[in-house]
């Protein structure tokens, strides 16, 4: 084998693809309003995933006053 020119010799194609990383969504926390307890809603689903209570659709996490 000779030494050639060429620039890409021993690399593959898909390391020349520079990749951007996926889109990240922002978690949605909410306290429920029966046990108290925090959660992340995944999948717009707004159900206490500790006692099973319905959560509600506006935020109510804020800091301890």
């Amino acid at each position: 084998m000779s030494g050639g020119a060429d620039a890409t010799y021993g690399s593959s194609p898909l390391t020349a693809v520079p990749r951007e990383p996926p889109p990240r969504q922002r978690p949605v926390f909410r306290r429920c309003p029966d046990c108290q307890e925090h959660n992340i809603v995944r999948e717009d689903d707004f159900v206490c995933v500790f006692c099973g209570s319905d959560l509600p659709a506006a935020w109510n996490v804020d800091p301890a006053v």
